[in-house]
């Protein structure tokens, strides 16, 4: 696609397709969507001196629903409509564009990239004969139960899970799911905002 604007504009087309199936999606229709997985509700019963903690997740056909659909987006770097191929393809029919709008595409990427990569908690997990815990973030959690159970059936992929509950990996999967489709929707709308300032045809 380098150096090829119809390669791009087909690229953005592609990307709008699976963006929009993206938004049909169960868990991309929640209003929680958001805060689901990283919020906490303490319950406090007066007298009993009873409390508990709870954290939710998305239902698990949610979960499978949007991420077979945000995979090729977010997670497969070959794919056309993989999230850096797509804003690769806004910049090259920016070539025209003013300097600071080109910039500003720039910054965007470079925030993406970050974005992709951000970790909220880690756990510590061990177990009988572990020499010392592995340090598993909630991305690497949710990542390695996709591939576990819903991108593939991972059998070293569930091994590295057996200390983690399923709580635990629905929770971290649930924020991966939520936290990319809402950067899903902030590319969209960043397309829509440069086509109607005139910065982006076709």
């Amino acid at each position: 696609m380098a150096g090829d604007p119809d390669g791009a504009r087909r690229t953005l087309a592609a990307f709008a397709d699976r963006a929009a199936a993206i938004m049909r999606t169960a868990a991309a229709q929640r209003e929680d969507l958001a805060t689901v997985g990283s919020t906490m509700n303490i319950l406090v019963r007066v007298g009993q001196r009873e409390h508990r903690i709870e954290r939710t997740h998305l239902p698990e056909p949610e979960l499978i629903q949007a991420a077979v659909m945000l995979r090729p987006v977010v997670f497969l770097q070959k794919d056309p409509v993989q999230i850096g191929k797509v804003l690769n393809a806004v910049g090259l029919l920016l070539l025209d564009a003013p300097q600071p709008v080109r910039d500003y595409l720039r910054d965007v990427q470079r925030q993406v990239n970050k974005l992709l990569k951000a970790e909220r908690w880690v756990v510590m997990v061990g177990g009988p004969g572990a020499p010392e815990p592995t340090r598993l973030t909630d991305v690497e959690i949710a990542e390695l139960w996709f591939d576990a159970h819903v991108w593939h059936n991972d059998m070293d992929k569930q091994w590295a899970l057996k200390h983690i509950s399923e709580d635990e990996c629905l929770i971290s999967a649930s924020v991966w799911v939520g936290h990319r489709i809402l950067l899903v929707r902030a590319v969209q709308q960043l397309i829509a905002d440069l086509r109607q300032a005139g910065h982006l045809s076709g």
